[in-house]
């Protein structure tokens, strides 16, 4: 029996019905609240070494002990660290 190859539609999508679905995915995502530190500096964009030089500095978010996670940091204090930082200019 052959079989139909199916080529994938097209869809025309106007900036509107576009914008309603970026929202509709970012109302159902749901970001952790604690980032454990092993990740912490990939969600911070930072290479591991820099980020563990950050993490000696004042003003860096202090880490919190979850029992049998490890350190974790809470993603608000890295979110609000990160928007404080100034620009190189």
């Amino acid at each position: 029996m052959p079989t139909a190859e199916l080529a994938p539609a097209a869809i025309a999508l106007d900036a509107g019905t576009i914008a309603a679905i970026a929202e509709a995915v970012a109302a159902r995502t749901v970001l952790p609240l604690l980032v454990p530190q092993a990740r912490a500096w990939n969600f911070l964009g930072l290479s591991r070494s820099a980020f563990y030089r950050l993490k000696g500095t004042a003003g860096f978010p202090r880490e919190v002990s979850v029992p049998g996670a490890g350190p974790c940091f809470r993603r608000s204090d890295l979110e609000k660290w990160a928007a404080g930082l100034k620009g190189c200019r």
